[in-house]
């Protein structure tokens, strides 16, 4: 016959405390990785936002670049420059 443990209302407790606190500390590696995460976001927006500045800005070099083109044109045409 197999031995019967005796569980008393100690034993179920400290195993119950034992359960809550591993589960204790996964949930505070779970809080600090989502700490980790909002921060890298963070870093990844002002990165984006730092690159549409430059696009934005690239854009409009481009359109000026090419209105001056045509006002060369214009003026070559007449004969102001």
């Amino acid at each position: 016959m197999a031995k019967k443990k005796d569980m008393t209302i100690e034993k179920l407790a400290r195993m119950v405390q034992k359960g809550f606190d591993e589960m204790s500390g996964r949930f505070d590696k779970v809080e600090n990785d989502i700490a980790l995460l909002r921060e890298e976001v963070s870093a990844i927006k002002m990165e984006l936002e730092d690159l549409k500045l430059r696009v934005s800005q690239a854009a409009f070099r481009f359109e000026v670049q090419g209105l001056e083109r045509r006002l060369k044109r214009v003026e070559a045409k007449l004969g102001l420059k």
